[in-house]
């Protein structure tokens, strides 16, 4: 993968070390204007996943709230994902 996404990998680690993973609760949405990235680390508020099929457009849902009563997904504790054009291109290992 390129891009955005390895730099963001290694930014997403680096503040873990610096502010060690017991003292920072952090979530985040990201885009470039085409590739979409998500990272999940905060237990008390995780990130969940809906996938669209390709009659509803093709799409990815992402919330820290299950919205609807939908087959909703934890994208997993201190993991890193880049979407684009509803599809999960990437999930990462735990940073």
């Amino acid at each position: 993968m390129h891009g955005l996404y390895p730099a963001l990998k290694k930014a997403v680690k680096r503040i873990l070390e610096d502010y060690g993973k017991d003292n920072i609760n952090l979530n985040f949405l990201m885009s470039d204007g085409n590739m979409h990235y998500a990272f999940s680390h905060y237990d008390g508020k995780p990130m969940y996943m809906l996938g669209r099929t390709k009659g509803y457009g093709g799409a990815v849902l992402l919330s820290t709230q299950k919205v609807t009563d939908e087959n909703w997904q934890k994208i997993g504790t201190d993991r890193l994902l880049a979407i684009n054009r509803g599809e999960v291109l990437v999930r990462s290992d735990p940073i």
